[in-house]
């Protein structure tokens, strides 16, 4: 289950690219999925017709059998942009989905909040020994259970990680110095 939250907190962590990404993405993927577009070979047909050449039927099976598989992968790629559109509206409103999880399931750790070149990071050694410096969007920051806490550069507290994968973390915002 910590692998299935670590991948959804992905879109939930970076929400505005995922809200154009997914919004962008939707029209053509939708389009390749039903049928919306062509397939390039109707102009090809349009002028060997009008040269008086004979229509090119060779691996037009192949062709179709490839229209059909892509069609069915611009399908699963929709539905996944589907979701990730959700998850990251879900982010930039506040209501991460995967922020519960992580903090009622993770490991806590000591951290702290550093600004480099206007972009903040959250700083923290996890228990296998190794240093993360994990970016923390401004649209969408990974707190809990106070999903409106702003954390300023220089303070010191806890995050809560997911052990397998510690780049899926929240802010413990009960153990922030003002609370």
């Amino acid at each position: 289950m910590n692998t299935l939250v670590w991948l959804a907190n992905f879109p939930v962590s970076n929400g505005y690219a995922m809200i154009f990404i997914g919004a962008f993405s939707l029209m053509g993927l939708g389009m390749m999925t039903f049928g919306g577009g062509t397939t390039g070979d109707g102009k090809l047909q349009k002028i060997r017709a009008a040269q008086g050449l004979p229509e090119a039927r060779s691996g037009e099976e192949l062709r179709a059998g490839l229209r059909t598989a892509r069609r069915i992968l611009a399908g699963l790629l929709l539905i996944g942009m589907v979701a990730c559109l959700a998850l990251g509206i879900m982010g930039v409103t506040g209501r991460g989905a995967t922020r519960a999880w992580i903090h009622d399931h993770g490991t806590a750790a000591d951290a702290t909040m550093v600004s480099v070149e206007g972009e903040d990071f959250v700083a923290f050694e996890a228990a296998d020994g190794r240093t993360y410096w994990l970016h923390n969007d401004f649209f969408s920051p990974a707190t809990w259970p106070d999903r409106e806490a702003f954390v300023s550069s220089g303070t010191r507290f806890q995050v809560r990680y997911l052990p397998d994968h510690p780049q899926a973390y929240v802010i413990d915002t009960d153990t922030l110095p003002d609370r």
